[in-house]
Protein backbone atom coordinates (compact mmCIF):
# COMPACT_ATOMS: atom_id res chain seq x y z
CA UNK A 1 0.00 0.00 0.00
CA UNK A 2 1.38 3.44 -1.12
CA UNK A 3 2.06 6.16 1.84
CA UNK A 4 0.43 9.61 1.33
CA UNK A 5 2.74 12.34 3.00
CA UNK A 6 0.16 15.49 3.34
CA UNK A 7 1.63 18.69 4.70
CA UNK A 8 -0.43 19.84 7.36
CA UNK A 9 -1.84 22.79 5.95
CA UNK A 10 -2.90 20.81 2.71
CA UNK A 11 -4.28 18.01 5.15
CA UNK A 12 -6.05 20.69 6.93
CA UNK A 13 -8.06 22.30 4.10
CA UNK A 14 -8.59 19.02 2.47
CA UNK A 15 -10.10 17.42 5.03
CA UNK A 16 -12.10 20.97 5.52
CA UNK A 17 -13.21 20.74 1.83
CA UNK A 18 -13.95 16.93 2.29
CA UNK A 19 -16.19 17.41 5.36
CA UNK A 20 -18.05 20.42 4.50
CA UNK A 21 -18.59 18.83 0.84
CA UNK A 22 -20.87 15.41 3.67
CA UNK A 23 -22.32 18.50 4.98
CA UNK A 24 -19.99 17.77 8.40
CA UNK A 25 -19.22 21.83 8.74
CA UNK A 26 -21.97 23.87 10.82
CA UNK A 27 -20.44 27.02 11.36
CA UNK A 28 -22.09 29.06 14.02
CA UNK A 29 -24.34 32.14 13.10
CA UNK A 30 -22.47 35.22 13.94
CA UNK A 31 -23.32 36.84 17.53
CA UNK A 32 -24.91 39.96 17.33
CA UNK A 33 -23.13 42.56 19.76
CA UNK A 34 -23.06 46.55 20.12
CA UNK A 35 -19.90 46.97 17.61
CA UNK A 36 -21.53 46.02 14.37
CA UNK A 37 -21.11 49.37 13.32
CA UNK A 38 -17.10 48.90 14.10
CA UNK A 39 -15.54 48.82 10.63
CA UNK A 40 -13.46 45.44 10.62
CA UNK A 41 -9.96 45.32 8.60
CA UNK A 42 -7.13 42.86 8.13
CA UNK A 43 -4.54 44.94 9.68
CA UNK A 44 -7.47 45.31 12.81
CA UNK A 45 -7.58 41.18 13.07
CA UNK A 46 -4.07 41.24 12.58
CA UNK A 47 -3.07 43.39 15.25
CA UNK A 48 -5.88 41.74 17.08
CA UNK A 49 -6.75 38.35 16.45
CA UNK A 50 -4.41 36.59 14.02
CA UNK A 51 -0.90 37.78 15.42
CA UNK A 52 -1.60 37.10 19.53
CA UNK A 53 -3.94 33.93 19.64
CA UNK A 54 -2.74 32.09 15.70
CA UNK A 55 1.03 32.62 15.44
CA UNK A 56 2.08 30.29 18.14
CA UNK A 57 1.25 27.78 14.96
CA UNK A 58 0.81 29.38 12.27
CA UNK A 59 3.76 31.89 13.02
CA UNK A 60 3.70 35.03 10.84
CA UNK A 61 1.68 33.79 8.26
CA UNK A 62 -1.37 34.49 9.58
CA UNK A 63 -0.50 37.99 8.99
CA UNK A 64 0.46 37.68 5.14
CA UNK A 65 -2.52 38.56 2.88
CA UNK A 66 -1.56 36.91 0.22
CA UNK A 67 -0.50 33.67 1.91
CA UNK A 68 -4.90 33.29 3.36
CA UNK A 69 -5.97 34.18 0.03
CA UNK A 70 -3.32 32.35 -2.33
CA UNK A 71 -4.64 29.21 -0.63
CA UNK A 72 -8.49 29.93 -0.86
CA UNK A 73 -8.59 29.92 2.88
CA UNK A 74 -10.82 33.04 2.60
CA UNK A 75 -13.80 33.29 -0.19
CA UNK A 76 -14.64 37.22 -0.09
CA UNK A 77 -17.78 37.96 0.60
CA UNK A 78 -18.83 34.08 1.74
CA UNK A 79 -17.90 33.56 5.78
CA UNK A 80 -20.10 30.25 5.42
CA UNK A 81 -17.89 28.96 2.32
CA UNK A 82 -14.21 30.49 4.12
CA UNK A 83 -11.96 27.76 5.53
CA UNK A 84 -10.63 30.20 8.14
CA UNK A 85 -14.45 30.99 9.25
CA UNK A 86 -15.15 27.66 9.50
CA UNK A 87 -12.48 26.55 11.39
CA UNK A 88 -13.07 29.61 14.02
CA UNK A 89 -16.30 29.33 13.93
CA UNK A 90 -16.61 25.68 15.24
CA UNK A 91 -13.72 26.12 17.69
CA UNK A 92 -11.58 23.71 15.50
CA UNK A 93 -8.62 26.43 15.90
CA UNK A 94 -6.82 28.03 17.38
CA UNK A 95 -6.09 24.46 18.53
CA UNK A 96 -3.82 24.99 21.10
CA UNK A 97 -5.14 27.76 22.83
CA UNK A 98 -8.53 28.88 24.05
CA UNK A 99 -11.36 29.14 21.32
CA UNK A 100 -12.16 33.00 20.13
CA UNK A 101 -14.70 34.88 21.17
CA UNK A 102 -18.06 35.28 19.76
CA UNK A 103 -16.84 39.04 19.25
CA UNK A 104 -13.32 37.76 17.43
CA UNK A 105 -15.20 35.13 15.18
CA UNK A 106 -17.83 38.07 14.05
CA UNK A 107 -15.35 40.30 13.64
CA UNK A 108 -13.74 37.93 11.36
CA UNK A 109 -17.04 36.95 9.89
CA UNK A 110 -17.81 40.67 9.04
CA UNK A 111 -14.28 41.43 7.47
CA UNK A 112 -14.88 38.25 4.83
CA UNK A 113 -18.76 39.42 4.61
CA UNK A 114 -17.62 42.98 3.97
CA UNK A 115 -15.20 41.49 1.03
CA UNK A 116 -12.04 40.92 2.86
CA UNK A 117 -10.13 43.64 2.02
CA UNK A 118 -6.51 44.07 3.14
CA UNK A 119 -6.84 47.45 4.34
Amino acid sequence: MATVNFKSESFLLLLALILNGCGFNHPKTPVTDSNQNIPVSFSFLTQNIFLPKCSQCHETNMADYSYLMNRNYVVPGSAETSVLYQLVSTGEMPRNGPRLSDSEVNAIYKWIQNGARDN
